[in-house]
């Protein structure tokens, strides 16, 4: 079936039954009926459907039944497009959620924009350093749709983090950063430096998730990454410490996910990344 450029007011396809190729390339409509059987059953890829530039503005419905407009559904219809390797047509992913969002659908319109970017990775429309930025965009913050997701990672990494700093302060491997102090305070103080009451009295006192969130949040200023690191060498003096070695790589992963965040965080609500 091939309707390509035509102007129509509604087509319905409910009595077409898995039509081996549907052509609607440039296609204009006002309401679309369908179901999933009108559409033939090959893997993604392999059908020689084309709807790129098919633009509708609904759905129908009517006493024959309502056409379906779930999001699992639509993503699998639209998967069905022919598509030549490294070809990605983004306008019929683009439009559906348009539509759906229109049409009150949003968690379903949502589900889709999302699902596009994942048809551009699965087939590599995208590679290179693009597709990994990609892939960590959508992993971390939904591709932008999900930035709950993104306090989630956020909220463990720096719970995870905060963690391990109390077991190196236990271990006496976070020490003061200002060498002043060091000097003046070893005598009393080398045995547990964050436990240390005489050096409270005149150095910011270390706790473990405030150090977290000052790491991980380089603009909280609660100057405790400022004024605390990790010590990598044992305390008495027997070569390195693998706790010691851990906290310290962990602490620069840590700060370096902070700033990717943040990064990337700021660069959505700026409207520098856009989400479609």
């Amino acid at each position: 079936m091939l309707l390509d450029g035509a102007r129509i007011g509604e087509i319905d396809l409910r009595h077409v039954q898995r039509a081996d190729r549907i052509s609607l390339l440039g296609v204009r409509a006002r309401v679309l009926y369908d179901d999933y059987s009108s559409w033939s059953t090959g893997a993604p890829g392999q059908n020689f459907h084309q709807l790129d530039g098919f633009r509708y503005d609904s759905f129908g419905n009517d006493p024959f039944g309502d056409t379906p407009v779930d999001a699992a559904g639509r993503i699998a219809w639209l998967k069905k497009q022919f598509a030549p390797s490294n070809n990605f047509r983004p306008q019929p992913w683009i439009w559906l959620a348009k539509v759906l969002a229109d049409m009150g659908h949003v968690d379903d319109a949502r589900a889709v924009s999302m699902a596009k970017f994942d048809e551009q990775l699965r087939t590599r429309s995208v590679t290179g350093p693009t597709a990994l930025a990609l892939r960590a965009y959508g992993a971390l913050y939904g591709y932008g749709y999900l930035p709950l997701r993104l306090l989630a990672w956020v909220t463990g990494i720096w719970l995870i983090a905060a963690l391990l700093y109390l077991a190196a302060s236990d271990a006496n491997l976070m020490r003061p950063t200002d060498g002043g102090i060091l000097a003046s305070k070893k005598s009393v103080c080398a045995a547990s430096w964050t436990d240390c009451a005489p050096l409270a009295e005149v150095y910011p006192r270390f706790n473990a998730f405030a150090y977290s969130l000052d790491v991980i949040l380089p603009i909280s200023g609660l100057q405790q990454a400022k004024s605390w690191t990790p010590l990598t060498t044992d305390p008495i003096g027997k070569g390195y410490s693998a706790l010691g070695v851990a906290t310290a790589v962990f602490a620069l992963f840590e700060r370096l996910f902070g700033w990717l965040a943040g990064l990337m965080l700021v660069s959505v609500a700026s409207g520098l990344v856009k989400r479609s």
